[in-house]
């Protein structure tokens, strides 16, 4: 699988090309019990962006962003969950009074569903977080303490059982009990947080520490991050597997590398009380191609790779025969693997350019529950380089296969006249951006 992250590729001494290529990712959200407000942080340089909910939170625990700019965050006293705007802060609504007794971690799926750990229901309660609600309880009677959850990559649930000693995972969709990870190596677990391939981390507050564990076999894959934190508790994971743990007494929160344990800092310090909970919203993974074809046009010059930056190193495919007049001479399929089957957003992005006046260049996306290409965008092609990003819109599950494949297809295709007989399309960079929520 080749799905890099775009500041895990500008690591690779590829700064200046990547600067002009992704765009900067999201804040942090943590919630502060140590004057009932959530505190916003830059994601890579832990400038402090503002406090929200002041005069709404009563103990705000909790608390996740969904990709249509909704921060949630679930109040432990008042048993409600509120809805504030991730961009701003401002207030918007409220729900779940009635439902939620003592409610801790938070988490949303890419349909918009809160589900709500209630520890004093021992269950987990979902609510439309869109209209607030109510859509029944999953979970019931597994958890002696729920505490945390987590959405996995195929919008499987994580809750730990802080009571219990152990993390269940369910079916999100049908609340289906499907095992359960860290008997005997958690004796209190708290946090719980998957990152983009898979690596359920667990916050084991009585051993102080962080354990790693396969999110789809439950192997225990080791642990981290003994004996910095003072009272650790919530937890989350970027798209570059940086973990943010909150320290409640510590007053900050910790940042290790999920890859190798190692600490990496702190951000808060001085401004966080009690920090409780971590939420982000990532940016998209960027997947790159792991293979192209051409279905019409013969190969004049560029591998695979000339795919993956825009560097000046092209794919160029000169036109090829064809079955009819109405169809484009030139037709590169590109695949991809997806870090998840069930995207918060999903877009393709192309560089490219003709040799000629009078081609369109037309993108679109495999939909694999129908099994036919849709068409996203259809535009004239530009004799230099021109960016284009479509966006899939509606079930976005569609475009990803059951084994997490994604495809594409660049087409051009003459509509009207031009320069040069046997013309060529050159093609710089595609890849996909595509969002999980974690």
């Amino acid at each position: 699988m080749i799905a890099f992250n775009a500041r895990r590729l500008c690591g690779l001494a590829l700064t200046l090309l990547c600067a002009s290529q992704f765009a900067h990712a999201g804040p942090i959200y943590v919630s502060d019990i140590g004057d009932a407000t959530v505190k916003v942080f830059d994601q890579y340089s832990g400038a402090y962006m503002g406090t929200w909910g002041a005069g709404f939170l009563s103990y705000p625990a909790g608390l996740a962003v969904d990709t249509q700019n909704n921060l949630f965050v679930a109040d432990f006293a008042s048993g409600q969950v509120f809805r504030f705007n991730a961009s701003d802060g401002q207030y918007e609504g409220q729900f779940g009074s009635g439902f939620l007794s003592g409610p801790r971690g938070l988490a949303v799926d890419s349909n918009d569903v809160v589900y709500v750990a209630n520890a004093g229901g021992d269950d987990v309660v979902r609510f439309n977080g869109l209209t607030g609600n109510y859509m029944g309880a999953i979970a019931t009677g597994y958890a002696q303490l729920p505490a945390g959850v987590a959405m996995g990559p195929s919008n499987e649930l994580f809750l730990s059982d802080y009571g219990g000693g152990k993390v269940f995972r369910f079916d999100s969709q049908t609340g289906l009990y499907e095992g359960y990870v860290g008997g005997g190596f958690a004796p209190n677990p708290i946090g719980v947080a998957v990152d983009p391939y898979g690596v359920l981390d667990v916050y084991d507050s009585a051993g102080n520490q962080a354990l790693k564990f396969n999110s789809q076999s439950g192997g225990y894959m080791g642990l981290f991050g003994q004996g910095y934190a003072r009272t650790g508790f919530g937890m989350a994971i970027d798209q570059n597997s940086v973990v943010y743990l909150a320290d409640e007494t510590g007053g900050a929160v910790d940042l290790f590398n999920n890859d190798t344990g190692a600490y990496m800092g702190q951000i808060g310090a001085g401004t966080l009380i009690n920090p409780l909970f971590v939420a982000i919203l990532p940016e998209p993974t960027v997947v790159l191609p792991i293979s192209y074809s051409l279905f019409r046009g013969v190969l004049f010059s560029g591998t695979l790779s000339s795919l993956f930056y825009t560097d000046g190193n092209f794919l160029e495919v000169l036109t090829g025969p064809t079955l009819n007049n109405t169809e484009a001479p030139v037709q590169v399929i590109v695949t991809g693997t997806s870090p998840t089957l069930t995207p918060a957003s999903l877009t393709f992005t192309v560089t490219g350019k003709v040799d000629t006046p009078g081609i369109d260049q037309v993108i679109s996306l495999f939909n694999y529950s129908t099994n036919a290409y849709v068409v996203l965008d259809t535009r004239a092609a530009k004799t230099t380089n021109q960016t284009v990003t479509v966006t899939a819109t509606g079930t976005l599950s569609q475009y990803v296969s059951a084994s997490g494949a994604v495809r594409a297809r660049i087409a051009y295709l003459q509509v009207g006249p031009t320069l040069i007989y046997r013309w060529a399309a050159s093609i710089d960079l595609t890849n996909w951006g595509i969002q999980v929520l974690y």
